[in-house]
């Protein structure tokens, strides 16, 4: 059996500054790894050598770990190989350090047979356990073709719980959604149906027969601006009588303008100066709203 005896020289030049070449062992078998550390005292990784991945075309370096630095001593590791026989000079690598230069050199022998050497027979291939192999293989066949049966057995015995869940999921949004769109399709009330009405109801509280006659002004105010804020989009609760009417000028013709700011203004005196309309007055506010609604309500076809 061929070997690799691997022998360190180490040759200091110039100075006396230590280095350590250490191998882990000093023969191999050809393609064996061998293990080299390398140490000295550096002021700086600066100065430390970088080997390649082969040092030589025969000796091949397969990993090598990180610089090492503890209070100025470096040191870094490599794994080393070869698989041809024969003796080589590994390069010099100098390593420098205050104008001093490290040599180093690695030489690699073989031990060659001898007559004296007998050769043995190559040893069989190691046989692969085939059955072992196989009988793993049927064994995670049947477990994972039992765990599938399973499976389909729980969404067979499960399936008719999960159909009710998605049925009752559906269920429940077409109830909300019924119920939104019910929310959202009531019957539409227009603006002079909601004033004409509020007027009726006026006239059936008989506030003039009480003599409430301020309270009835405000009260006609009160549903014109909210008819005008509904038919116009504007907000004539929240305004004068005067801001109303010249919001209004584009909108309605001169006549109807004219009655709209009689019936506020005489509402405005009533609520505000406290002059009290005649009798034939407070009939007119009331019949000047009533005219005022039904010549600007929304043009619309009723079935």
């Amino acid at each position: 059996m061929k070997k690799i005896i691997f022998i360190l020289l180490l040759v200091l030049s110039n100075d006396t500054f230590s280095q350590d070449i250490v191998l882990n062992k000093d023969t191999i078998l050809i393609g064996e790894q061998v293990r080299m550390k390398i140490t000295k005292k550096l002021d700086s990784i600066n100065n430390w050598p970088i080997i390649d991945s082969v040092i030589f075309p025969e000796i091949e370096v397969l990993s090598y770990s990180k610089i090492d630095t503890n209070k100025n001593i470096i040191s870094q590791e490599f794994v080393l190989t070869s698989f041809d026989e024969g003796t080589y000079n590994i390069p010099r690598y100098k390593i420098y350090n205050k104008n001093t230069y490290l040599n180093t050199s690695l030489v690699v022998k073989t031990i060659t047979l001898t007559d004296k050497d007998t050769i043995k027979d190559i040893k069989k291939p190691i046989s692969a356990n085939l059955k072992k192999e196989k009988k793993g293989l049927k064994k995670w066949y049947f477990k994972t073709k039992k765990k599938l049966l399973n499976l389909v057995r729980y969404i067979k015995e499960n399936i008719l719980f999960s159909i009710s869940i998605i049925y009752l999921i559906i269920l429940l949004f077409f109830i909300i959604l019924y119920y939104l769109n019910k929310s959202d399709s009531k019957k539409y009330v227009p603006a002079d149906i909601i004033a004409l009405n509020k007027l009726k109801n006026l006239k059936a509280q008989k506030l003039l027969q009480k003599g409430k006659i301020k309270e009835f002004h405000s009260i006609i105010s009160e549903i014109i601006r909210s008819y005008i804020n509904i038919r116009f989009n504007y907000n004539a609760l929240e305004t004068t009588t005067k801001e109303t009417i010249n919001a209004l000028k584009l909108k309605i013709d001169k006549k109807t303008l004219e009655n709209l700011e009689l019936i506020l203004s005489r509402s405005d005196l009533a609520k505000y100066a406290k002059i009290e309309p005649r009798d034939i007055e407070n009939q007119e506010s009331f019949d000047l709203a009533n005219k005022f609604i039904n010549l600007t309500k929304e043009i619309r076809n009723d079935k």
